[in-house]
Protein backbone atom coordinates (compact mmCIF):
# COMPACT_ATOMS: atom_id res chain seq x y z
CA UNK A 1 0.00 0.00 0.00
CA UNK A 2 3.19 2.78 0.51
CA UNK A 3 4.20 1.98 -3.02
CA UNK A 4 0.85 2.86 -4.27
CA UNK A 5 0.59 5.60 -2.45
CA UNK A 6 4.25 6.54 -3.40
CA UNK A 7 3.42 6.32 -7.19
CA UNK A 8 0.21 8.26 -6.96
CA UNK A 9 2.29 11.20 -5.84
CA UNK A 10 4.79 10.70 -8.16
CA UNK A 11 2.17 10.59 -11.36
CA UNK A 12 0.07 13.11 -9.63
CA UNK A 13 3.39 16.22 -9.39
CA UNK A 14 5.18 14.50 -12.48
CA UNK A 15 1.86 15.93 -13.91
CA UNK A 16 1.81 19.69 -12.65
CA UNK A 17 3.85 22.50 -14.02
CA UNK A 18 5.51 23.67 -10.46
CA UNK A 19 7.59 20.43 -10.76
CA UNK A 20 9.61 21.96 -13.89
CA UNK A 21 9.48 25.79 -12.85
CA UNK A 22 11.41 24.61 -10.23
CA UNK A 23 13.77 22.24 -12.15
CA UNK A 24 13.99 25.43 -14.57
CA UNK A 25 14.91 28.04 -12.09
CA UNK A 26 17.30 25.75 -10.26
CA UNK A 27 18.97 25.08 -14.09
CA UNK A 28 19.31 28.92 -15.16
CA UNK A 29 21.12 29.27 -11.72
CA UNK A 30 23.23 26.32 -12.50
CA UNK A 31 23.78 27.56 -16.09
CA UNK A 32 24.88 31.32 -14.90
CA UNK A 33 26.92 30.37 -12.29
CA UNK A 34 29.44 28.69 -15.03
CA UNK A 35 28.23 30.50 -18.27
CA UNK A 36 28.01 34.11 -17.36
CA UNK A 37 30.60 36.72 -16.11
CA UNK A 38 27.86 38.53 -13.85
CA UNK A 39 27.59 35.46 -11.40
CA UNK A 40 30.32 34.73 -9.02
CA UNK A 41 31.11 32.64 -6.06
CA UNK A 42 32.76 35.04 -3.59
CA UNK A 43 36.61 35.13 -3.02
CA UNK A 44 37.10 31.74 -5.47
CA UNK A 45 39.76 32.54 -7.80
CA UNK A 46 42.22 29.93 -10.36
CA UNK A 47 39.36 27.58 -10.03
CA UNK A 48 37.55 25.86 -12.75
CA UNK A 49 33.78 27.17 -12.49
CA UNK A 50 32.65 23.20 -12.84
CA UNK A 51 35.02 22.23 -9.78
CA UNK A 52 33.40 19.98 -7.66
CA UNK A 53 34.48 22.72 -4.48
CA UNK A 54 32.46 25.16 -6.71
CA UNK A 55 29.89 22.55 -7.03
CA UNK A 56 29.38 22.09 -3.06
CA UNK A 57 28.76 25.69 -2.43
CA UNK A 58 26.02 26.44 -5.59
CA UNK A 59 23.88 23.16 -3.63
CA UNK A 60 24.81 24.53 -0.31
CA UNK A 61 23.20 28.42 -1.37
CA UNK A 62 20.57 26.42 -3.49
CA UNK A 63 19.43 23.94 -0.83
CA UNK A 64 18.02 27.11 1.51
CA UNK A 65 16.04 27.81 -1.65
CA UNK A 66 15.06 24.36 -1.98
CA UNK A 67 13.39 24.79 1.23
CA UNK A 68 10.43 26.54 -0.71
CA UNK A 69 10.34 23.74 -2.88
CA UNK A 70 10.09 21.22 0.21
CA UNK A 71 7.12 23.52 1.88
CA UNK A 72 5.50 23.50 -1.29
CA UNK A 73 5.34 19.82 -2.60
CA UNK A 74 4.92 18.47 1.21
CA UNK A 75 2.20 20.83 2.01
CA UNK A 76 0.30 20.62 -0.95
CA UNK A 77 0.49 16.53 -0.47
CA UNK A 78 -0.90 17.00 3.13
CA UNK A 79 -3.80 18.74 2.34
CA UNK A 80 -4.83 17.81 -1.26
CA UNK A 81 -7.57 15.03 -0.06
CA UNK A 82 -9.39 17.60 2.32
CA UNK A 83 -9.22 20.57 0.26
CA UNK A 84 -10.74 18.25 -3.05
CA UNK A 85 -13.30 16.44 -0.37
CA UNK A 86 -11.74 13.19 -1.00
CA UNK A 87 -10.99 12.44 2.46
CA UNK A 88 -13.84 10.51 3.62
CA UNK A 89 -13.75 8.37 0.52
CA UNK A 90 -9.95 7.44 1.30
CA UNK A 91 -10.42 6.99 4.89
CA UNK A 92 -13.83 4.99 4.39
CA UNK A 93 -11.05 2.19 2.39
CA UNK A 94 -8.98 -0.53 4.71
CA UNK A 95 -5.95 2.14 4.47
CA UNK A 96 -3.54 2.31 7.68
CA UNK A 97 -2.38 5.40 8.72
CA UNK A 98 1.03 4.39 8.49
CA UNK A 99 0.73 3.39 4.76
CA UNK A 100 -0.64 6.15 3.90
CA UNK A 101 1.58 9.29 5.79
CA UNK A 102 4.44 7.26 4.42
CA UNK A 103 3.56 6.95 0.86
CA UNK A 104 2.41 10.34 0.58
CA UNK A 105 5.43 11.71 2.19
CA UNK A 106 8.20 9.89 0.50
CA UNK A 107 6.44 10.32 -2.64
CA UNK A 108 6.22 14.38 -2.15
CA UNK A 109 9.85 14.74 -0.64
CA UNK A 110 11.22 12.60 -3.92
CA UNK A 111 9.35 15.23 -6.16
CA UNK A 112 10.90 17.74 -4.11
CA UNK A 113 14.48 16.83 -4.36
CA UNK A 114 13.95 16.91 -8.34
CA UNK A 115 14.89 20.51 -8.97
CA UNK A 116 17.51 20.51 -7.53
CA UNK A 117 18.63 17.91 -10.32
CA UNK A 118 18.47 21.09 -12.74
CA UNK A 119 21.57 22.67 -11.16
CA UNK A 120 23.87 19.72 -12.40
CA UNK A 121 22.35 19.66 -15.94
CA UNK A 122 22.51 23.71 -15.77
CA UNK A 123 26.16 23.60 -14.77
CA UNK A 124 27.07 20.82 -17.27
CA UNK A 125 25.34 22.76 -20.10
CA UNK A 126 26.73 25.61 -18.81
CA UNK A 127 30.44 24.24 -19.66
CA UNK A 128 29.78 23.38 -22.74
CA UNK A 129 29.12 27.19 -23.95
CA UNK A 130 31.40 28.14 -26.52
CA UNK A 131 32.17 31.88 -25.67
CA UNK A 132 33.73 30.14 -22.35
CA UNK A 133 37.65 30.16 -22.51
CA UNK A 134 38.73 27.01 -21.82
CA UNK A 135 41.15 27.39 -19.23
CA UNK A 136 37.92 28.30 -16.81
CA UNK A 137 36.38 24.91 -17.05
CA UNK A 138 37.49 21.30 -16.80
CA UNK A 139 36.49 17.89 -17.33
CA UNK A 140 32.75 17.67 -15.51
CA UNK A 141 32.79 15.07 -13.09
CA UNK A 142 29.26 13.66 -12.25
CA UNK A 143 30.50 12.22 -8.20
CA UNK A 144 31.04 15.50 -6.82
CA UNK A 145 27.41 16.47 -8.36
CA UNK A 146 25.71 13.04 -6.90
CA UNK A 147 27.83 13.83 -3.34
CA UNK A 148 26.56 17.26 -3.05
CA UNK A 149 22.81 16.34 -4.47
CA UNK A 150 23.01 13.80 -1.65
CA UNK A 151 24.14 15.88 1.34
CA UNK A 152 21.34 18.69 0.44
CA UNK A 153 18.97 16.23 0.25
CA UNK A 154 19.58 14.60 3.83
CA UNK A 155 20.41 18.03 5.57
CA UNK A 156 16.93 18.70 6.45
CA UNK A 157 15.29 16.75 9.03
CA UNK A 158 11.00 16.32 8.77
CA UNK A 159 8.94 16.26 11.92
CA UNK A 160 5.66 15.52 12.08
CA UNK A 161 3.43 18.10 14.75
CA UNK A 162 0.96 16.16 16.79
CA UNK A 163 -1.41 18.72 17.36
CA UNK A 164 -4.10 18.00 20.62
CA UNK A 165 -7.85 17.86 19.56
CA UNK A 166 -10.06 20.88 20.51
CA UNK A 167 -12.58 20.56 23.25
CA UNK A 168 -16.28 20.26 21.50
CA UNK A 169 -17.49 23.00 22.72
CA UNK A 170 -21.31 22.98 23.83
CA UNK A 171 -24.05 24.29 21.38
CA UNK A 172 -25.12 27.90 22.61
CA UNK A 173 -28.58 28.56 22.88
CA UNK A 174 -30.24 30.42 20.23
CA UNK A 175 -30.42 33.73 20.05
CA UNK A 176 -32.97 36.22 20.83
CA UNK A 177 -34.81 37.99 18.13
CA UNK A 178 -34.23 41.71 18.55
CA UNK A 179 -36.73 41.97 15.52
CA UNK A 180 -39.19 44.00 18.05
CA UNK A 181 -36.33 46.02 19.61
CA UNK A 182 -35.44 49.51 17.66
CA UNK A 183 -32.48 50.09 16.63
CA UNK A 184 -29.88 53.09 16.69
CA UNK A 185 -29.83 54.89 13.31
CA UNK A 186 -26.24 55.04 12.09
CA UNK A 187 -24.79 58.19 10.40
CA UNK A 188 -22.89 57.44 7.24
CA UNK A 189 -19.58 59.13 7.14
CA UNK A 190 -17.80 59.67 3.52
CA UNK A 191 -15.89 63.00 4.11
CA UNK A 192 -12.06 63.16 3.65
CA UNK A 193 -11.04 62.44 6.90
CA UNK A 194 -13.08 59.49 7.57
CA UNK A 195 -10.90 58.02 4.22
CA UNK A 196 -7.91 58.92 5.27
CA UNK A 197 -8.57 57.22 8.75
CA UNK A 198 -10.08 54.22 7.31
CA UNK A 199 -6.78 53.95 4.44
CA UNK A 200 -4.28 54.60 7.45
CA UNK A 201 -5.94 51.38 8.70
CA UNK A 202 -6.35 49.33 5.88
CA UNK A 203 -2.71 50.20 5.19
CA UNK A 204 -1.18 49.72 9.04
CA UNK A 205 -3.29 46.54 8.99
CA UNK A 206 -2.06 44.70 5.56
CA UNK A 207 1.48 45.60 6.58
CA UNK A 208 1.21 44.33 9.67
CA UNK A 209 -0.24 41.20 8.08
CA UNK A 210 2.92 41.00 5.79
CA UNK A 211 5.90 41.43 8.52
CA UNK A 212 4.12 38.85 10.21
CA UNK A 213 3.70 36.38 7.39
CA UNK A 214 5.90 33.36 6.74
CA UNK A 215 6.77 33.74 3.19
CA UNK A 216 7.93 37.31 3.71
CA UNK A 217 10.26 35.95 6.69
CA UNK A 218 11.95 33.47 5.41
CA UNK A 219 12.66 35.87 2.33
CA UNK A 220 13.88 37.93 4.60
CA UNK A 221 16.04 35.27 6.42
CA UNK A 222 17.62 34.48 3.34
CA UNK A 223 18.60 37.90 2.35
CA UNK A 224 19.85 38.82 5.27
CA UNK A 225 21.96 35.32 5.04
CA UNK A 226 22.88 36.15 1.61
CA UNK A 227 24.21 39.95 2.55
CA UNK A 228 26.37 38.82 5.58
CA UNK A 229 27.78 35.84 3.41
CA UNK A 230 28.46 38.48 0.81
CA UNK A 231 30.02 40.98 2.88
CA UNK A 232 32.41 38.32 4.55
CA UNK A 233 33.82 37.59 1.17
CA UNK A 234 34.08 41.19 0.22
CA UNK A 235 37.09 41.98 1.95
CA UNK A 236 39.11 39.15 0.11
CA UNK A 237 40.16 40.00 -3.35
CA UNK A 238 43.04 37.89 -5.15
CA UNK A 239 44.73 36.57 -2.25
CA UNK A 240 44.29 39.49 0.00
CA UNK A 241 42.75 41.20 2.56
CA UNK A 242 41.56 44.51 2.31
CA UNK A 243 38.77 46.67 4.25
CA UNK A 244 35.03 47.00 3.11
CA UNK A 245 35.41 50.01 0.98
CA UNK A 246 33.06 52.00 -0.63
CA UNK A 247 33.92 50.50 -4.15
CA UNK A 248 34.00 47.32 -3.22
CA UNK A 249 30.73 46.87 -1.73
CA UNK A 250 28.86 48.65 -4.68
CA UNK A 251 30.32 45.96 -7.24
CA UNK A 252 29.44 43.80 -4.66
CA UNK A 253 25.66 44.81 -4.78
CA UNK A 254 25.49 45.40 -8.27
CA UNK A 255 26.44 41.59 -8.88
CA UNK A 256 23.83 40.16 -6.23
CA UNK A 257 21.10 42.55 -7.75
CA UNK A 258 21.99 41.22 -11.42
CA UNK A 259 21.41 37.54 -10.38
CA UNK A 260 18.35 38.39 -8.18
CA UNK A 261 16.84 40.25 -10.98
CA UNK A 262 17.69 37.54 -13.64
CA UNK A 263 16.26 34.77 -11.37
CA UNK A 264 13.10 36.81 -10.99
CA UNK A 265 12.87 37.34 -14.55
CA UNK A 266 13.49 33.47 -15.45
CA UNK A 267 10.50 32.65 -12.14
CA UNK A 268 8.42 35.02 -14.37
CA UNK A 269 9.49 33.31 -17.59
CA UNK A 270 8.87 29.66 -16.47
CA UNK A 271 5.53 30.44 -15.16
Amino acid sequence: MIIRFFLFELRYWLRQPMVYIFLVVFGLFGFGFVASPNFSMGAVVNTYKNAPYIVYIMYAIMSFIGLLAVTAFVNGTAIRDFTSNTAQIVFSTPVSRFSYLVGKFLGSTVIAALPLLGLSLGVVLGSQMPWLDAAQVGPNNLLPHLQAFLIGYFRFSFTDRVQKAKAIQPEAPPARSFSNIALPRVAMNFSEAARRRQFITLFWSELKGILKSTPFIIIMSLGLLQMFTSLAFVTSMYGNTSYPVTYAVVDMIEDRSRCTSRSSSSSMAAS
